[in-house]
């Protein structure tokens, strides 16, 4: 991966750790993160006592259209989550970062 990406890289991953500060939650950036395989993920947020978050930052410039699409469609219909299933695999839930946001501090 060339220094650019790296700088992109990180530059997400502290954005998403400020989305969730922003907030009020204890969120942090992983020192070295994706280069250690000591810690997990990209940032931590402590939610509550006991639970914390690891969250793995993917950032692309001009990737994932068709999945962000199907959220803008989704958006669209006053859907909140999308549901990704391919099979013999456990589905991945997608929603927007504010939306996730919203639903933790609720169930805190």
């Amino acid at each position: 991966m060339g220094r650019r990406s790296i700088k992109v890289g990180k530059g997400f991953e502290y954005r998403v750790r400020d989305w969730f500060r922003r907030a009020g939650f204890e969120a942090n950036r992983v020192p070295v993160s994706g280069a250690s395989s000591a810690m997990k993920g990209d940032v931590v947020v402590k939610v509550s006592r006991g639970l914390e978050l690891f969250i793995e930052c993917k950032r692309r410039t001009g990737g994932y259209k068709e999945l962000f699409r199907w959220v803008e469609d989704a958006l669209g219909k006053g859907v909140d989550v999308l549901v990704l299933g391919v099979s013999r695999q456990k589905p991945v839930v997608i929603m927007r970062i504010d939306k996730f946001i919203e639903l933790i501090l609720r169930r805190g």
